[in-house]
């Protein structure tokens, strides 16, 4: 499993202005512009897939990338051999011209201005690790996020309750 970022500083505008975003080392929710499968799958490659409940790949699922590079390409990109006998998934992210975004992360004084009005630079700040680039209004990403406190904090507490009841159960105590 790997992850590679290439991108280029973009410019975010709205009605109260613009804003350059940096999105090396965001988090990105947008959705999938390409998605290609190289090399050959096992019949059953998850668990969802060999109960006959999953979605199976194959190599000729397409959403090729207009630039898209041969199959002898994305090895070498993957840095392993053409002998490689394994699957590998590739996965394209894509920001797109004139499409709504929502961005969170740290706003600082851009060390590369192009002009007067672009003094600012969204990017991943070093005391904070949110840095979210998404395709969804904030209202969803709130709802989304709400979900998941919630669901974290029941966790915690299932797996507290849990492991006390093993130890005391351990202990001769329940």
């Amino acid at each position: 499993h790997r992850t590679d970022q290439n991108g280029r500083r973009f410019l975010l505008k709205d009605d109260s202005g613009s804003v350059r975003i940096d999105p090396l080392k965001a988090e990105f929710d947008v959705p999938v512009s390409c998605r290609r499968i190289v090399g050959n799958l096992p019949v059953n490659y998850s668990l969802l897939g060999s109960l006959g409940l999953g979605r199976r790949e194959s190599n000729n699922e397409s959403n090729f990338s207009v630039d898209a590079k041969t199959d002898d390409e994305l090895l070498e990109y993957a840095g392993v051999g053409y002998a490689y006998s394994h699957a590998l998934r590739f996965i394209e992210y894509c920001v797109e011209v004139d499409q709504e975004y929502d961005v969170l992360g740290t706003c600082i004084e851009n060390p590369r201005p192009e002009g007067d009005n672009d003094r600012n630079l969204i990017t991943k700040g070093e005391n904070d690790g949110n840095f979210l680039i998404s395709s969804r209004s904030a209202e969803q990403l709130k709802q989304g996020a709400g979900w998941r406190s919630s669901l974290t904090v029941m966790g915690g507490a299932a797996l507290a309750v849990f492991c006390a009841a093993l130890l005391m159960a351990m202990h001769g105590l329940l």
